[in-house]
């Protein structure tokens, strides 16, 4: 299985460096010993705990870091941090009042005192707090934005609307994406709807207000609304790669796969080399079952990122539909050696069993269930393992599948499947009498599942008698 570990020096500090100040804050601790370190250093170790999640030390530290740096601002704030993302609201209100006692005039400060007042559901003093700060020389867009947050959630939505409209109008880059985040993941339809209609008001040619636009229909499946808001983006910018993708996405959530593909295949015109259009290529031409087309392009998307690890399922599914099982065999197991995906694990099994690599899929069938505990896969294990006994020819089938005849589980699913499993390898056996038993059954309390029966014997199918007994229970 595949570890993926954090680049410390992503976050602005070198590994080698941390780790010294970190020997020598935690030999301190360990030896109650005093030493100095300076504010840099401090920050830096705080980043390490931090992103490691290593919530008591950073808690020691910051103690530590306001007792000989008290005027140090950045230790209040990540102070106020670790006890508002630990969900200690009142705690971090009277941390951050005691804050403003030593930086009455600091503006960042200030604002965590309103978030604070707004998750304590003081929504109405937290609408005052920022108000006040309004009117200090400070960036409106973030106050207007805190101000219309507080008032939605206390159901004032004109209210809310009108300070994102003052918000928008202060063209602050982040302060908009932080409003169409919470657009189209937030907020109520008809309020998101309304919202971005007024902002395309005040500037018919943003083209991102259309864009989310299109997002907010289509996540609502209005979808010929949601291709009219994408195309009025795409005619205002005809260069945003991500129009293209978006106006794709609504085609293939409609199944409409060869409309999706003539925008995919406009997006890789403008980025040639995009991991995300080439798969959803792959698999708009996999759903079309041209799948020597969708291997290609699966296989694209791999050799240029190949953690892309969707692809690989594609690529295993495709190969698999070509008849070329031991290639399928090999992606489904590149897959499942990076992550834990139980329908991609029974897809492996069952291509094993078919290439009649019984221990392989006993094999893996074994580690997972050492891994996992879950009653819909140790069912379906059941029938794996039922299925390789009957290939195997074992003396003991006809007593297995009585027993998974009448077993008893929680999922209903399942449950029908191992009575139309034991209904038709018992036919498949010869044991006629005993399949009828175990089908009408079968049928009396899951009749809408009759299919599993062809699944373990498809010659059933045409069998007149069983399909006229099937007709009958319908």
């Amino acid at each position: 299985m595949k570890h993926f570990d954090f680049n410390d020096e992503d976050f602005g500090f070198q590994h080698q460096d941390v780790i010294e100040y970190q020997n020598k804050f935690e030999s301190m601790l360990k030896n109650n010993e005093f030493s100095f370190m300076d504010a840099n250093q401090i920050e830096d170790l705080y980043q390490f705990y931090w992103i490691h999640s290593k919530k008591d030390y950073c808690n020691e530290l910051l103690e530590f870091a306001i007792e000989i740096h008290p005027y140090h601002s950045n230790f209040y704030e990540y102070k106020f941090n670790l006890l508002y993302y630990d969900e200690q609201y009142l705690e971090a209100l009277e941390w951050i009042n005691y804050s403003l006692l030593i930086f009455p005039f600091h503006y960042e400060l200030k604002l965590l005192k309103g978030n604070a007042l707004r998750k304590l559901e003081k929504f109405d003093e937290a609408i005052e707090w920022y108000m006040n700060l309004l009117h200090e020389n400070h960036e409106k867009s973030e106050i207007y934005f805190y101000i219309g947050i507080s008032y939605y959630a206390k159901d004032d939505w004109k209210s809310s609307e009108n300070c994102f409209l003052m918000a928008f109008q202060e063209k602050n880059d982040d302060i908009e994406s932080m409003i169409f985040n919470l657009v189209i993941t937030t907020f109520d339809f008809s309020f998101s709807e309304n919202l971005v209609k007024k902002y395309i008001d005040l500037d018919p040619f943003h083209s991102e207000s259309w864009y989310y636009l299109s997002q907010i229909y289509f996540l609502n499946r209005k979808y010929d609304e949601a291709i009219q808001a994408i195309e009025f983006a795409i005619v205002i910018n005809p260069n945003q790669i991500e129009y293209y993708k978006q106006k794709s996405e609504i085609f293939i959530h409609q199944e409409l796969f060869g409309e999706a593909l003539q925008y995919l295949f406009e997006a890789l015109q403008l980025q040639s080399e995009n991991e995300n259009i080439l798969y959803n290529i792959g698999v708009c031409y996999q759903n079309l079952e041209l799948f020597d087309d969708a291997r290609r392009y699966f296989k694209k998307c791999i050799d240029l990122d190949d953690t892309f690890f969707d692809a690989y399922e594609g690529l295993a599914d495709c190969l698999y539909e070509l008849e070329r099982y031991h290639e399928a065999l090999h992606f489904y197991k590149t897959y499942l050696e990076n992550t834990i995906n139980l329908e991609v694990s029974l897809k492996y099994i069952d291509l094993e069993i078919e290439l009649e690599n019984f221990a392989h899929a006993l094999d893996y069938m074994k580690e997972l269930e050492e891994l996992i505990y879950d009653e819909y896969l140790e069912i379906e294990f059941i029938l794996r393992k039922t299925y390789i006994e009957y290939l195997k020819g074992s003396e003991n089938i006809t007593e297995i599948l009585k027993e998974n005849f009448y077993m008893e589980t929680h999922h209903l699913e399942t449950s029908s499947k191992l009575m139309y499993q034991s209904a038709a390898l018992s036919f498949a056996l010869g044991a006629k009498n005993t399949g009828y038993f175990y089908l009408e059954n079968a049928l009396l309390k899951y009749p809408e599942n009759y299919e599993y029966l062809f699944d373990y014997n498809p010659d059933l199918m045409n069998d007149t008698e069983i399909q006229l007994l099937i007709e009958s229970c319908k």
